[in-house]
């Protein structure tokens, strides 16, 4: 059995630990049973806990770069209007419409929270199904292409395990953009550079993960900042040549490199 925490996901090489203990098991013949370790305090719980299984599930299919992760339900995945299963969901909106808050009497968090882990894993470029775990020979038949309940289809594009791991971290703070920051981030995947950051929240240090928001709190991108917070409030505003002027010849371009950004 291997228990996890959330603080086990933020940090770079437990994650890193996370993916080469399960490997390790398997390589022994094991199967590992991966759980989430709450046996602490109610202060300790707020902080470091996943919130539900889902979650906890989609972080450890980005730590394992996994192909398909499986949830198994009490339902035969998705139900539509008129209570038949949807067997193929090809965007997340579709689904949400069909979906009810009410949590599940079996097992811990509802198909909102399943939702989420399917946004967190084909945002990775991987699948997810969810279905009815009390079916017989379940995962062997799904396996075989036999259609059972609900396909959420990857994306387009297949994320490399650090940007899974960039996506899956908690910020340590957030950088506030103008709206101009925000599309050239968030819709034409450029850098971001210190003249569109229009103020910092946190205290974060260079290589922390960080998220990207607009001044209405919509998550625009999360990535590797070049900077710490105290440093980004120096030159935030500022055009590259006065960065420079301000932080010496050994100052960054870019506050966050295109390169370790992930969407939003």
């Amino acid at each position: 059995q291997i228990l996890l925490t959330r603080e086990d996901i933020d940090d770079r090489t437990r994650f890193l630990n996370v993916r080469n203990t399960i490997h390790a098991v398997h390589e022994l013949g094991g199967v590992p049973i991966i759980n989430e370790n709450d046996t602490i305090s109610t202060d300790e719980l707020v902080r470091i806990s996943f919130g539900d299984n889902d979650i906890l599930a989609a972080m450890v299919t980005h730590a394992l770069r996994a192909d398909l992760l499986v949830l198994l339900s009490v339902v035969d995945g998705i139900l539509d209007a008129d209570g038949k299963p949807v067997r193929l969901v090809e965007r997340l909106s579709d689904a949400r419409e069909l979906v009810r808050a009410e949590k599940s009497a079996l097992g811990k968090g509802g198909f909102n929270s399943k939702l989420e882990a399917a946004r967190m894993v084909t945002e990775s470029g991987e699948a997810m199904v969810v279905g009815d775990g009390r079916m017989d020979d379940m995962l062997p038949r799904l396996l075989d292409g036999e259609p059972l309940g609900t396909l959420f289809v990857p994306g387009s594009r297949k994320l490399s395990g650090r940007s899974r791991w960039i996506g899956a971290a908690r910020p340590a703070g957030s950088i506030i953009v103008d709206d101009g920051a925000a599309r050239a981030v968030g819709e034409r995947n450029k850098s971001l550079l210190p003249a569109g950051i229009l103020r910092v929240e946190g205290e974060f240090v260079r290589g922390d993960v960080v998220a990207i928001q607009t001044p209405d709190g919509k998550l625009v991108a999360r990535g590797l900042t070049n900077y710490a917070a105290a440093d980004i409030e120096r030159i935030r505003g500022k055009k590259t040549q006065d960065v420079r002027a301000a932080l010496g010849d050994g100052a960054y371009d870019e506050v966050v490199h295109r390169d370790n950004l992930v969407p939003g």
